[in-house]
């Protein structure tokens, strides 16, 4: 669906994962423009990832850096539809770039090569920008793109350094709101490489004792306790049994149980409940070999 991604002067830069996983989700062009003293720098000739973030790397902190990923809804995959779309003023010395993640229906071509960002760039944006470079800084003309674009974000940035935004608040700042994502999608990719590359999450943090990390949407009562029989029984689990300790569904427990591998410790004090982890240890069930898993509290 693209990302947009708008960083102030001296903001931390956006980290290696976060702009790999990006271009992973959008491979269809990448384009960076930056400003350095009045001046637009925009190049969108990338040759890979490494290629752009050496060159992302190599751009100074006091820069304001504006980055567009693409990932093609209408047009073809081809450098013309890249953004950001530069518009000049050669006379003023005035430079403006912009971009746009989402699709305007009303510039899709069914067939052409031309997205529909590169159509409305030509029939719109440079003939307005050719009588006002700067119209995306007024209200009424703010009012009129939005109600084009509807819920897509478009971002103008000229070479004073200076973004325009549009549905700003449907993107998302970070850093302080140094940094703007026009979308997070990027969030959840990583950490489904990250369960990917460890899917064994069950650790041991005491001689009897093992952990599951907390997990959202369980249908357990959050006050239930489950233990391990036997560190022998636990160093024999299968894989498959592996994943039913990791998977927060009745039927995985009730497989455990009926195994028994796990066993239940119900009926836990309200009082023991609220108190820390090694106060409930201390106090509790010190001596017995606890599961703690990712539905208890």
């Amino acid at each position: 669906m693209c990302l947009i991604i708008v960083s102030k002067p001296n903001s931390p830069k956006v980290s290696e994962e976060i702009l790999k996983t990006s271009f992973d989700l959008n491979q269809d062009g990448i384009g960076i423009s930056y400003s350095l003293n009045h001046e637009l720098f925009t190049k969108k000739d990338f040759i890979g990832f490494v290629d752009f973030y050496e060159y992302y790397l190599s751009i100074p902190n006091e820069s304001s850096i504006l980055v567009h990923f693409r990932k093609s809804s209408a047009g073809g995959k081809i450098p013309d539809n890249i953004h950001p779309f530069l518009l000049e003023n050669n006379e003023n010395n005035n430079k403006t770039v912009w971009c746009l993640n989402g699709t305007v229906s009303d510039h899709v071509v069914k067939d052409s090569d031309k997205s529909d960002c590169y159509l409305m760039n030509e029939i719109i944006i440079s003939p307005i920008y050719a009588l006002d470079n700067f119209f995306y800084e007024k209200d009424y003309f703010k009012a009129l793109l939005k109600s084009h674009i509807k819920a897509a974000k478009m971002v103008f940035f000229n070479n004073s350094g200076e973004f325009t935004i549009l549905n700003e608040i449907l993107g998302e700042w970070v850093n302080d709101k140094t940094t703007w994502f026009s979308n997070t999608q990027f969030k959840a990719e990583i950490e489904r490489i990250k369960k990917q590359k460890n899917p064994v999450v069950i650790t041991k943090y005491s001689n009897n004792n093992y952990c599951l990390p907390p997990k959202s949407g369980t249908p357990f009562n959050l006050k239930k306790k489950y233990y391990l029989r036997s560190d022998k029984l636990f160093q024999e689990l299968s894989l498959d049994e592996i994943h039913c300790l990791q998977k927060l569904h009745h039927k995985g427990v009730r497989k455990l149980l009926k195994k028994g591998i796990i066993g239940k410790l119900n009926c836990i004090p309200q009082e023991l409940i609220d108190k820390t982890d090694d106060q409930r240890y201390e106090q509790f069930w010190k001596g017995k070999e606890i599961l703690q898993t990712g539905f208890a509290t």
